[in-house]
């Protein structure tokens, strides 16, 4: 870091000198995560992303199991 410079003038000069636009809208965003090759875009349920819901009894039994 340049001497004399604190952090805060730093990030203050960088937000300045370029970026701007953007988006507030995550689905226009680019390079969006993914899972199993399904972008994670919108209102995604876990079979919309190849996955498997776990029956509520068998996390039940499984946390019973722990504790026990």
């Amino acid at each position: 870091m340049a001497k004399g410079i604190d952090d805060g003038l730093l990030l203050a000069l960088a937000m300045r000198k370029g970026g701007g636009g953007g988006t507030s809208d995550y689905n226009q965003l680019s390079n969006l995560p993914s899972i199993e090759g399904n972008t994670l875009k919108g209102d995604m349920s876990l079979e919309d992303i190849g996955d498997t819901p776990i029956p509520t009894e068998t996390i039940q039994d499984a946390v019973t199991a722990a504790f026990q």
